[in-house]
Order: structure tokens, then C-alpha cells, then sequence
């Protein structure tokens, strides 16, 4: 299994490319390891997004974060509907073969 190597950076391109709870994750392990404001700020910039309720009712919680098993079950998730999308998109590309085969013998 893969480590990855935490950094600000990495934080801020998920935050960019939209993965709050990765960049969120990111924040969490940096500001554990370092205890600097800058990570307490963006942490709870990433929370707000999440979920701007929430935030406004634990504003000085900054132990905040899902479960492990979540995100690892929606990834899971994500992945089996992904696979089960290609393999209907590979079986309706059959039949379309086969009906353009069926069609073109009766021509």
C-alpha cells in the first residue's frame, strides 16, 4: 500500500480540482504535525464549503473529519458504478455490432 506524502501544496491542487474532503484530510494531517494557523484557517475554509452549517455550530472543533471507512466505502462505491457503466457500455456496444451485422446480411 502506497503512503502518500502529505504537503500544502497537494492540499491546495485537491482543493482546486474540487476534492474537499482529500484537501481537507491533507489540512488535518499537516496541522497535527505542525500546529500552524495557516492550517487551522484553511481547515476551516474546507469545512465551510463542505458543510457551512456545521461549521458555524463546531466552529473550534479541528478534529473534524469523517471516518476512514467512509471515504474508503465511497470510493469503493464510486468504483464499482464506474465498472458497472463500462460493462454496459461494452455489452450495448455489442449488440449495436451485431444489429449493424443482422442488418447489413438482409440488405
Amino acid at each position: 500500500m502506497k503512503e502518500k506524502i502529505i504537503t500544502k501544496e497537494l492540499a491546495k491542487l485537491y482543493e482546486k480540482q474540487g476534492y474537499l474532503e482529500d484537501s481537507l484530510e491533507c489540512y488535518l494531517k499537516l496541522y497535527e504535525q505542525t500546529k500552524e494557523q495557516e492550517f487551522a484557517d484553511a481547515i476551516e475554509k474546507i469545512k465551510n464549503k463542505i458543510n457551512p452549517r456545521e461549521v458555524k455550530e463546531n466552529k473550534a472543533d479541528l478534529t473534524w473529519q469523517k471516518p476512514v471507512e467512509d471515504f474508503e466505502k465511497k470510493k469503493s462505491n464510486k468504483a464499482v458504478t464506474l465498472f458497472e457503466e463500462w460493462l454496459n457500455m461494452l455489452v450495448l456496444e455489442n449488440k449495436i455490432q451485431n444489429f449493424k451485422k443482422v442488418q447489413l446480411k438482409h440488405e
